[in-house]
């Protein structure tokens, strides 16, 4: 039934105690008080001493406006996408580099001001008492900084040794005067004080941290904080969002930055428009010339003829001719549109510069789409080059797609040209036909007439073109952006995202709280050592007779240098608990009994119960012996200032009788026998008939014989001196004791390999727990004893701090 029984002991012990860890746990609060509490004072120090970052949105919506005076006989704007075309390529923009340079350039955010801190500096932006200016086209130490202070003769420049050793900048210190440049190889600069600033260095020694920043790097750095996002296709609106630590400088960035997109959708818009008004200025600057000379040579005639007007049928033949010539000028602008366009087509690549054909009146659908695609997929690649490369496939898919529009666009003009031609030589017949009428007119109105019609013609075409140039004009004007502000980055004061104050403290106490019991918990997990009674009962079934306190004595005479401690109150507990193992305990016994103290290693202690047992036993008026039978490691004899050169190993070699071993002490009933000098074969010597005379003599003459012996875990010799013991007593010491020493002995008491087999659970220490059995009282383990031992009183004296630390 014993064997049966052990299985039931592991899976107990096994089985993960919850109370027991929370038990642990609520005994360490003091430790979790203090790392809660520095988990906070070390948030607090980096809420305190972290710098402030600031996150500040902007809201843009995109859409597509036309020229509100554009029409169909004067389409001056193609349009090249709508609005969701475009969001894509206006993100691309102001994520791309040379977008972020110009915003950069423009704000002079290369330069960095911050004042002088103990443990963090203070930024300055557009407040800075002091301006610097460096010369782009001139090398400068990018990324050093160097401390300015202002003097009565104006500035002093100054670099740490640090950075003059690895430069190799010729002097530590520069003094120079407002506005006078600076200049050596590795840098060029000025310095000038702000007046605008509301901020002051003083003579007093005030100092000021410039730092020119690398321009790429500082690019890199603002494009890695900079968020854009698409908040909804179907309105097209676009989020602008950047984390900084100064809150007016984002505000500045976001809206410096739509601010030039703006622009370059406005410049685009006007390249198209400024192509066209240049074309129409060409032409009326040809048609002023040719209508100023018709004009004076008309004015001359009629002055020399004194013919003011021409007659009826002059006019209506006049009329017809002009119809007529109308029709073969608009045909001819056709044929130099269509050169133009040739020409442009074959020698250019970027064909953002095509003029529309409606400039001059041509209203062929194809053509005029052809031109318009043509010129919209232009600019889609001059605004995709801003943050693509000439290999990248985009711009290959585009090249191809220009390319096929140009074929197309070639092979259009050549069908337009050959119907030009036809409706030329149509033009050309009527034209003829006219001509004919007019030569049967007077000579004088002949010449009138056709002096008149050159006028005529060229004051059509002159006051055509300057209405076309009036209209583009307008149409420039009116260009707009197609991005709007929504909602501009504007500084309100806003509180910083980061550090997140609350946060920080939160994960502070949550730290404190989770490391020390994270680490009672990791500690308790890989302890296999012994540390309270309920786990003894886990691991073994051998009766505990007894539980027995730390003692912080420098020797093993606790019970008698303070016997009314809890630990002699343990023993006498011990004491009282031993007559339920003695079977026969009547006072005729003739022969004494006999107490074997071991243990599974050395340290457990043995000779600390052994002789504080034996000093209880005589106290109480037994007489009693105290035998050290650990051959190897004899000890007792020390405690008690005895001479450990006559002992046991005499005895059993015959070198000595009993009474020349037997050593009285200063404890009344109690006698020690030592092991004397260590003999080359103790195993064999307890193992002969010489020891069991030895043992037969001193229970003739004594109440009580306590044995201490070597640890049964480390020698054999235990084992075979327990068959001479009328109990056992094995000791096991709090957290020191792991559960595996225990499991030679438990197979001695399942298998009843030896009688009279108990535990003492040693070395227990009061403050461990809450109720598993941590204190002295007669086995049980309820505590020091309510203020009944001298460890009470003596606890009482201590101060609170020393308290606090022992938990």
């Amino acid at each position: 039934m014993t064997e049966q029984s052990s299985p039931k002991v592991q899976e107990d012990h096994d089985a993960f105690d919850v109370k027991a860890l929370l038990f642990q746990i609520l005994s360490q609060w003091k430790i979790i008080a203090i790392s809660c509490t520095l988990g906070i004072v070390m948030a607090h120090l980096i809420n305190r001493y972290s710098t402030d970052v600031y996150q500040l949105d902007a809201l843009i919506h995109l859409q597509e406006k036309e020229n509100p005076l554009a029409s169909q006989n004067m389409n001056l704007v193609f349009r090249w996408g709508g609005a969701s075309d475009k969001i894509a390529a206006q993100i691309a923009i102001l994520r791309s580099r040379d977008h972020n340079k110009k915003v950069i350039e423009r704000l002079g955010l290369q330069v960095r001001y911050q004042s002088q801190g103990r443990i963090k500096q203070s930024d300055f932006y557009k407040n800075s008492p002091i301006l610097l200016e460096f010369d782009s086209e001139h090398d400068q130490l990018y990324g050093v900084p160097m401390t300015v202070s202002t003097t009565p003769e104006g500035f002093l420049v100054e670099f740490s040794e640090e950075i003059v050793e690895s430069k190799n900048i010729p002097s530590s210190q520069y003094t120079l005067k407002e506005s006078e440049w600076i200049e050596n190889d590795l840098f060029k600069f000025r310095l000038i004080k702000n007046s605008t600033s509301n901020k002051y260095l003083n003579e007093d020694g005030n100092q000021l941290s410039i730092t020119i920043l690398s321009l790429d790097k500082i690019v890199e750095s603002y494009i890695k904080v900079l968020s854009i996002s698409n908040e909804d296709d179907a309105n097209s609106l676009i989020s602008l969002s950047m984390k900084n630590t100064n809150r007016k400088r984002i505000a500045d960035y976001l809206n410096t930055s739509i601010e030039l997109l703006q622009e370059y959708e406005v410049q685009e818009k006007n390249q198209v428009t400024d192509n066209t008004i240049r074309f129409i200025r060409d032409q009326v600057d040809v048609f002023s010339d040719t209508l100023y000379s018709v004009q004076s040579e008309l004015e001359s005639f009629r002055r020399t003829n004194r013919l003011t007007n021409i007659s009826e049928q002059s006019s209506t033949i006049l009329n017809k001719y002009l119809e007529i010539e109308a029709q073969s000028n608009q045909l001819k602008a056709e044929r130099r549109y269509f050169s133009y366009l040739l020409s442009y087509l074959q020698s250019q690549e970027d064909f953002t510069g095509l003029v529309a054909p409606s400039i001059i009146g041509i209203e062929d659908p194809l053509l005029t789409k052809l031109v318009g695609d043509l010129v919209e997929l232009s600019l889609d690649r001059a605004k995709i080059l801003t943050t693509m490369q000439e290999q990248s496939p985009t711009i290959i898919r585009i090249d191809q797609e220009l390319s096929g529009l140009r074929e197309r666009l070639l092979e259009n003009i050549k069908s337009l040209q050959k119907a030009n031609e036809l409706r030329t030589d149509e033009v050309l017949r009527q034209k003829r036909d006219v001509e004919s009428e007019i030569a049967q007119l007077p000579s004088t109105e002949q010449q009138l007439l056709n002096i008149k019609r050159k006028y005529e013609i060229s004051d059509q075409q002159y006051t055509f073109l300057l209405a076309k140039l009036t209209e583009a004009e307008v149409a420039r004007a009116g260009n707009t952006p197609d991005t709007r502000f929504i909602d501009r980055a504007v500084d309100t004061k806003q509180r910083p995202i980061a550090p997140n104050k609350q946060r920080n403290y939160l994960i502070g106490l949550m730290l404190g709280f989770i490391l020390p019991v994270g680490f009672i918990m990791l500690r308790n997990l890989l302890n296999d050592r012994i540390s309270n009674r309920k786990e003894l009962l886990q691991v073994t079934q051998i009766p505990v007779i007894g539980v027995i306190g730390h003692s912080n004595l420098t020797d093993n005479l606790a019970v008698h240098r303070k016997p009314k401690s809890g630990i002699a109150e343990g023993f006498r507990g011990i004491r009282s608990n031993i007559k339920y193992f003695f079977k026969d305990d009547t006072k005729s016994s003739i022969l004494a009994r006999t107490i074997l103290i071991t243990s599974s290693v050395g340290g457990e202690g043995k000779t600390f119960c052994a002789i504080n047992l034996s000093t209880t036993m005589a106290t109480g008026g037994q007489k009693v012996v105290l035998v050290g039978l650990d051959l190897r490691k004899p000890k007792i004899f020390n405690d008690f200032d005895l001479s450990n050169q006559l002992g046991v190993s005499n005895f059993l070699i015959g070198d000595a009788e009993m009474d020349d071993i037997i050593q009285h002490t200063h404890i009344p009933n109690l006698d020690i026998i030592s092991a004397g000098p260590i003999p080359p074969n103790p195993s064999e010597l307890l193992m002969t008939k010489r020891f069991e005379q030895f043992i037969h003599e001193v229970k003739n003459q004594y109440d009580i014989v306590v044995l201490d012996t070597p640890p049964l875990g480390l020698v054999a010799d235990s084992n075979e001196l327990m068959k001479y013991s009328d109990l056992n007593l094995y000791m096991v010491r709090q957290n020191y004791t792991t559960s595996a020493l225990l499991e030679p002995i438990n197979e001695y008491f399942t298998q009843q390999r030896t009688t009279n087999l108990a535990i003492v659970f040693n070395d227990v220490e009061t403050n461990t727990g809450y109720g598993y059995g941590y204190g002295y009282g007669y086995g049980y383990g309820y505590g020091y004893g309510y203020g009944y031992y001298e460890e009470d009183s003596e606890s009482k004296k201590e101060p609170f701090w020393k308290r606090i630390l022992k938990g």
